[in-house]
């Protein structure tokens, strides 16, 4: 049963209307009648015009109508009219006539038109030309937005039909390295209904070219699972990747004639590509082209870290090629916050293993741990000077957060920071006269400075989210740290002035822990892959682990250590 667009049955709506417009008869006067017209529209709705369509009697009186809709036209003289209904989509059609023919009496008359609508599609026709030597062998494919759709040849065509009517990307994709669409090769085209849109790319191919890379790696401590080399055309988004030994050769075949830069990626944090890095090499058609990528190891560093959350954190070492890790500690409770004397014998930690965070002290092989603090509330985030004579650190003894300094055995604990935030993350400056530290005063978060014994107080970064983990880079004139954003967290870079702020890390997922190696050329991090920042000192905030990965200085990845997990909080060993 048909219904109108309140819900009512259609014949009842035209009773209604009847009545209404019949009103009394005044047999002294002119006679005239009503039409009652509906509407109604088969079809998926998706395929209805949306605007409705235009009804009219003689040629006049034009009015909307909607595509399922009942209305009734009073007071027309007694007669023959035409009652038309226009404004159909391409792809609707009317069943019978139209206009109708209707003969008005003083009565009233009921006309319906039935309309029905189609899929609203079309198609597209491609065509691919190819020329030039070592076509494709296996062709191509095309994509409707973004969508695969057809397979095509090197030469040949494909329909696409039931393309719905809209305006679409088609995009030929899947060729070789040594062939090139003339022009673009994503084109837009706009469906109508029951047209055909002709799509034609020409492509050339030209005798493919090949890079023979060869490392050589020379130095001590090499990197025994090689590398990964990148190769990409100058200006290209996209790259080719190879897996190429410590001290071997890969060959990368079925290139575009051109110019590429070539970087080695997974190299260990204790080797170094011999710049340049990206190094550019010409490739020409029909050729090979030959290309020898120096990379030279430096003894491996010590890193310390700590594995595991909650009771089970543990500190241990590695070595910066990611070999050796090895446990340093054993106790029950929390172990963490490992900081390296600075001549590298001994390791300063926060530690719970008496049911209170406290800073102990140990040799670098975890033997003679000594408890340095001993008050009832919590101590962490040792940091020596750099003379060693010193520990700053974290103390909550006077119910807050504060930076305290104490001589390396413990005596003579000095609070340097009063401030009712949290004061938290001191890192000395390499000449010992500063301190940096994190803050939450003021209402922003940031890295500020002091002088070594409280005074001169200087802000140098602001983030309502919280900038912590303030680093000094060996010749003290940087500071890397941790900024939070709104959904990840990433290490920045700041002169030790306050200027010249800077991102370094982009797309490691909430970045962290930031830690200058000795030469000042290496930044050892952690980071977890979740889809929000961790807080202040949480590494068990999601299901991810956090690992220990190590970056140049101005962001590329090395390759991660490989280590037990989760891992964190990492520091060099001077």
């Amino acid at each position: 049963m048909q219904m109108d667009q309140s819900g009512r049955p259609l014949a009842t709506t035209f009773l209604v209307l009847a009545m209404l417009s019949l009103g009394c008869d005044d047999s002294t006067g002119p006679l005239t009648g009503a039409i009652g017209i509906t509407v109604s529209t088969e079809g998926e709705t998706i395929d209805r015009d949306p605007n409705g369509y235009i009804l009219s009697i003689d040629g006049a009186q034009a009015q909307a109508v909607d595509v399922n809709a009942a209305l009734s036209i009073a007071n027309l003289p007694a007669g023959t009219h035409l009652v038309r209904l226009d404004g159909l989509a391409p792809n609707c059609s009317i069943s019978g006539t139209n206009p109708r023919s209707v003969e008005v009496v003083a009565n009233f008359i009921a006309v319906s038109f039935s309309v029905s609508c189609i899929a609203n599609t079309g198609s597209i026709h491609v065509s691919t030309a190819t020329s030039g030597p070592d076509p494709d062998p296996d062709g191509y494919f095309v994509t409707v937005g973004g969508v695969s759709k057809a397979e095509m040849p090197a030469n040949g065509t494909a329909s696409i039909s039931d393309v719905r009517e809209g305006t679409y990307p088609v995009t030929l994709a899947g060729l070789s390295g040594n062939c090139v669409v003339d022009g673009a090769n994503v084109r837009t085209v706009s469906i109508t209904f029951g047209a055909t849109v002709e799509v034609a790319f020409a492509i050339r191919c030209v005798a493919p070219g090949s890079l023979r890379v060869t490392t050589a790696t020379t130095g001590v401590d090499l990197d025994a699972s090689g590398y990964t080399v990148d190769i990409r055309l100058q200006g290209a988004s996209s790259a080719t990747r190879a897996i190429v030994s410590t001290n071997g050769t890969v060959t990368i075949s079925g290139l575009l004639p051109g110019d590429y830069l070539l970087t080695l990626f997974d190299v260990t944090p204790n080797c170094q590509a011999v710049m340049p890095s990206p190094r550019l090499a010409a490739v020409a058609a029909g050729s090979e082209t030959s290309v020898t990528l120096d990379v030279r190891c430096d003894a491996a560093r010590q890193l310390a870290f700590v594995v595991g959350t909650g009771l089970n954190a543990e500190i241990y070492v590695i070595a910066s090629n990611g070999v050796g890790a090895s446990r340093v500690t054993t106790h029950w409770g929390s172990d963490a916050d490992p900081s390296w004397s600075p001549n590298g014998s001994r390791i300063a930690f926060a530690s719970d293993r008496d049911m209170n965070l406290e800073i102990y002290v140990m040799n670098a092989n975890g033997e003679s741990q000594t408890r340095l603090t001993n008050v009832p509330a919590a101590d962490y985030r040792p940091a020596w000077s750099p003379d060693g004579a010193r520990i700053a650190f974290v103390s909550e003894r006077d119910g807050n957060a504060e930076v305290y300094v104490m001589n390396a055995d413990g005596a003579s604990p000095v609070r340097l920071t009063s401030n009712v935030a949290r004061d938290a993350d001191p890192a000395w400056s390499p000449d010992g006269s500063r301190i940096a530290f994190s803050s939450d005063r003021d209402g922003s978060g940031g890295i500020w400075v002091m002088n070594a014994d409280g005074s001169g107080l200087t802000r140098l970064t602001s983030n309502t989210r919280g900038d912590r983990q303030p680093a000094w880079s060996p010749d003290g004139a940087r500071i890397a740290f941790s900024r939070v954003s709104s959904n990840s967290s990433n290490i920045f870079i700041v002169n030790a002035d306050g200027s010249g702020l800077a991102q370094l890390t982009k797309g490691i997922e909430n970045a962290a822990d930031p830690a200058w190696s000795p030469d000042g050329l290496r930044i050892a991090l952690s980071a977890m892959e979740l889809p929000t920042p961790c807080g202040w000192y949480d590494y068990d905030c999601g299901s991810s682990d956090p690992y220990i990965l190590v970056v140049s200085a101005d962001g590329i990845p090395y390759s991660s250590l490989t280590t037990p997990l989760p891992a964190f909080n990492p520091a060099w060993r001077p």
